[in-house]
């Protein structure tokens, strides 16, 4: 009875109310929480910072006229200037000693990755989904997806360039998994990575060697199907599992009266947001580059909602397992799940393939169309509980 008692009561406060007051108290715990953060070097800047932007490319013609009397390289953020195509200073025997350790990853081009690639100078890092590398990728690269770079840091320490500078690539285009490969990998020791952002797109274009499956054909292909057949399911049975269950939930929820199937689509809702929101809370640095990723919010804001958000989602979470305030909770789930599909399907519009940074570390995934049918799952099962919850 009470808890009959509670579904039929907990919307008589207004879920306006409810949910301003979710939304407020989840924002100055992420205030406060970043605060403690930043005294302690694991909270994030108030101001979100484009990475992309930020990122130099070495002008070798500049460092040669002017060198920096501390030994430092000398900079220069026009990425037009390609560092290992110039023709002053004259090149190096070895390409891959061309490649200064400025402490950050440095951008390169496709001529420059080239000449490092011909020479052997570099260790190529196909930091896309293992699917896609199966399809085809620069001949020698090794795979290390985005979400598994974020999942599994520990993996990156193992890999050995043999002294050679990294070269990550993704998707071309708006795809950033390169870039935050990259980042990751110098997080972890690794010293003169570079960034090649045009990607196997633009390496496939130029007719260079590559990897396809196969009876696949390409200017300069090589290897077989054995190199990359092996490409992961998406239909884990983790995830059949979980779409079993928001289906379950959220067809129960719609199609019966029964205050019992109320009572559990709220539980159900209710756990994921709260596992997602604690999982986001214990890395905000990677959560605010999936924001950034998804390039729908102005920078200045990726860091605030990155430190914000994952709060709303635990109280939101909690007042629907709790039976506190489910009606706002019940709300804001379900405008927060409309928001999250929205975003990955306009990501899936303009072929942007980034890390989804749903559940951060302990769950990351790609957007795509498994990801989108997902999202749709627990936005059905939101809107459900949402709807029967009074």
């Amino acid at each position: 009875m009470a808890v009959e008692r509670g579904i039929a009561t907990s919307g008589d406060e207004g879920f306006l109310k409810g949910a301003l007051v979710i939304l407020i108290a989840g924002t100055l715990l992420g205030l406060f929480y970043n605060y403690a953060g930043l005294q302690s070097d694991w909270g994030v800047p108030w101001i979100g910072e484009d990475k992309l932007a930020a990122m130099e490319t070495l002008d070798l013609e500049a460092a040669e006229a002017a060198p920096d009397t501390n030994g430092a390289s000398t900079v220069s953020n026009d990425y037009a200037v390609d560092p290992l195509s110039m023709g002053a200073p004259p090149p190096a025997s070895n390409p891959g000693d061309e490649i200064p350790d400025l402490g950050r990853p440095i951008q390169i081009q496709l001529e420059a990755c080239k000449r490092l690639h011909d020479a052997d100078a570099a260790l190529f890092i196909d930091a896309r989904e293992d699917f896609e590398y199966a399809d085809g990728h620069i001949a020698g690269a090794i795979n290390i997806p985005g979400e598994q770079a974020i999942t599994d840091p520990a993996l990156l320490e193992t890999i050995d360039s043999g002294g050679r500078p990294i070269v990550t690539y993704c998707g071309g285009g708006a795809c950033e998994l390169s870039l935050n490969l990259a980042h990751a990998m110098m997080d972890v020791g690794h010293r003169r990575v570079t960034v090649f952002m045009g990607g196997y797109p633009i390496w496939e274009e130029a007719g260079y060697a590559v990897t396809l499956p196969e009876g696949g054909e390409g200017a300069g292909s090589e290897g077989n199907a054995e190199e990359v057949a092996d490409a992961d399911s998406p239909f884990t049975p983790t995830k059949v599992g979980l779409w079993a269950v928001l289906l379950a939930a959220a067809g129960a929820a719609f199609f019966s009266r029964s205050k019992m199937t109320v009572r559990i689509s709220q539980l159900v809702i209710g756990g994921v947001f709260v596992f997602a929101g604690l999982a986001k809370v214990g890395d905000m640095s990677a959560f605010a580059t999936d924001i950034h990723n998804y390039r729908v919010l102005p920078i200045a804001l990726e860091n605030l909602a990155a430190m914000t958000m994952p709060w709303i989602e635990v109280l939101a979470g909690l007042a629907l397992i709790l039976n506190v305030r489910a009606r706002g909770g019940a709300a804001l789930t379900a405008a927060m799940m409309i928001v999250f599909t929205l975003a990955v399907g306009q990501a899936i519009a303009r072929d942007i393939s980034i890390t989804c940074g749903c559940f951060g570390k302990a769950g990351a995934s790609t957007t795509g169309y498994v990801k989108l049918f997902e999202n749709l799952l627990m936005t059905a099962t939101a809107v459900a509980a949402m709807l029967r919850t009074r």
